[in-house]
C-alpha cells in the first residue's frame, strides 16, 4: 500500500474537515511511531537496556532475570496506572517506584544519571522515518506553524537533545510533552496546550499521529481535524476516515485540499 489517502464513504466524522483550500495555520504531530520509529520494540528494548543498568553500582548484586522481573512488574503497575487516569508517569516516578521495589535508595545525581543514560539508550535505538523531515521543511516553506504533541515518560531537556541530534529540533515552533505538562492524550488538555502555544484556533489545526485512540481520537475532542500516520514498520491498523502511509502523501493531501 502506497501512499493511501482514504475517506471512507461511511465514516461520520465527529470533526469537520478543513475546506479546500481553507486557512491551515498550523500542524502538530505526535512523535513516536508518527516522527520517529524505533528499531526494537517490547521485550527485545528493555532487555538490552536492562543489560546496561547491571553496570552500575546501584544494580551491584542483580542478576539481569531479577531486574527484568522487576522492571515488568514497575511496568505493568505503571500502564494499569495510566488506564485509569489522565496523568503521566514520568521517568523518574517509575525509577522511584522500581528502586522501592528493588529495596534500593539513590540519591538525586544516580537517578539523574540514570535517566540520562536510559534516555540516551532510546535515541540511540530510534530513526527519523523517511520522508518526515522534507514534510516538516514544507511546512515550514508554507509559513505554517509546527508543534509536537507527545505523550512521553522522559523529560523536556533530554528529548529536546534527541530530536537536536536527529536533525528535527529546528522545525518545531513548540514542544508539549506529558512528562513536562502532566495530561496525556487523548485528553483534549494537553492538545489544547499545544494550540495555545502556536496561538491558533483548533479549525484552523491539523493533528498528525499514528495512534487511533490518541491521536486521532485525542484530536477530534479538541476540534482539531486528525491525520492518521500509517508511516512506521510498527504502524496500528488503519483505523482514522483520513490515513497516510507516507509522507510524501501528506504533501500531496496539503497540496490538494490547502495548497
Amino acid at each position: 500500500m502506497f501512499g493511501l489517502i482514504s475517506i471512507p464513504r461511511e465514516a461520520t466524522l465527529k470533526s469537520r474537515l478543513p475546506l479546500k483550500n481553507g486557512k491551515i495555520q498550523a500542524c502538530t504531530f505526535d512523535y513516536w511511531e508518527t516522527i520517529v520509529e524505533e528499531k526494537e520494540k517490547g521485550a527485545a528494548r528493555i532487555e538490552k537496556i536492562s543489560r546496561e543498568l547491571l553496570g552500575l553500582p546501584i544494580f551491584s548484586g542483580l542478576s539481569k532475570e531479577k531486574l527484568l522481573k522487576a522492571i515488568e512488574d514497575r511496568w505493568l503497575a505503571v500502564t494499569t496506572l495510566l488506564s485509569t487516569q489522565p496523568f503521566e508517569v514520568p521517568l523518574q516516578t517509575f525509577l522511584e517506584g522500581l528502586f522501592r521495589d528493588l529495596g534500593r535508595d539513590p540519591d538525586t545525581g544516580v537517578l539523574e544519571e540514570l535517566i540520562s543514560l536510559i534516555s540516551g539508550k532510546v535515541h540511540e535505538q530510534t530513526v527519523v522515518i523517511e520522508g518526515a523531515v522534507e514534510f516538516l521543511s514544507f511546512l515550514k516553506e508554507k509559513g505554517i506553524k509546527v508543534g509536537l504533541i507527545s505523550n512521553t515518560q522522559l523529560p523536556r531537556a533530554l528529548v529536546e537533545e534527541s530530536m537536536e541530534k536527529s536533525g528535527l529540533l529546528p522545525y518545531f515552533d513548540s514542544l508539549v510533552l506529558s512528562s513536562e505538562v502532566s495530561w496525556r492524550k487523548p485528553y483534549p488538555e494537553i492538545f489544547k496546550e499545544g494550540l495555545k502555544r502556536l496561538k491558533v484556533r483548533p479549525e484552523n489545526t491539523l493533528h498528525f499521529g499514528d495512534s487511533y485512540y490518541y491521536d486521532v481520537e485525542g484530536a477530534k475532542r479538541t476540534g482539531i481535524f486528525p491525520i492518521q500516520v500509517l508511516a512506521s514498520r510498527f504502524h496500528p491498523p488503519f483505523e482514522g476516515e483520513v490515513a497516510i502511509t507516507d509522507w510524501q502523501a501528506a504533501k500531496l493531501l496539503f497540496l490538494r485540499l490547502w495548497g
